[in-house]
């Protein structure tokens, strides 16, 4: 599993025996943890052990300012991020069956026809993200849906899932 914590300065972790992060932050900062060892010089951390509780930890970080967004990512290259705030969020999720990949914008309720559907912009340090009315989550239901992808490698059946594909293909 690769985690990405994604804050103001983009922090990255990799998966190679144990976890990497790519801090791009002032060479001042120190990220301090209990199983996080920072080297100012190289700017990277390694993660001695991921589990539920560190995935939940970052989650529960989420801001929309300075901690905007996360990834969470399987060995077969399949995604799950998130972004936003505990209140108001958006979760989408990546299937990679190489060379093609499948993007969907995840959500509760019933899915609406395209002429009833209500648009709200979601803020973030990223910029304004436009999801569907269902698709705004909250911190709660992130919870559910990554501890689900990290232990399972899948996402819950009950979430209605908005193909967004094409929006991420070469033009």
């Amino acid at each position: 599993m690769i985690l990405w914590f994604h804050r103001f300065f983009n922090l990255f972790l990799n998966l190679i025996g144990s976890f990497e992060i790519d801090c791009r932050c002032t060479p001042s900062r120190k990220i301090s943890t209990d199983n996080k060892i920072m080297d100012l010089k190289t700017q990277k951390a390694e993660l001695k052990s991921i589990n539920w509780d560190g995935i939940k930890t970052e989650l529960n970080k989420l801001d929309g300012i300075e901690n905007g967004y996360l990834t969470l990512e399987n060995d077969k290259g399949d995604y799950i991020q998130c972004a936003g705030n505990p209140i108001m969020l958006t979760v989408e999720y990546r299937m990679n069956s190489k060379p093609n990949f499948k993007h969907y914008v995840l959500g509760k309720g019933k899915d609406k026809s395209p002429m009833k559907v209500s648009w709200i912009a979601l803020q973030n340090n990223v910029g304004p993200i436009m999801v569907h009315k269902e698709e705004v989550l909250n911190i709660k239901d992130a919870e559910w849906i990554f501890k689900e992808f990290f232990e399972n490698k899948t996402i819950p059946s009950e979430l209605n899932k908005r193909n967004v594909t094409k929006l991420y293909l070469e033009k």
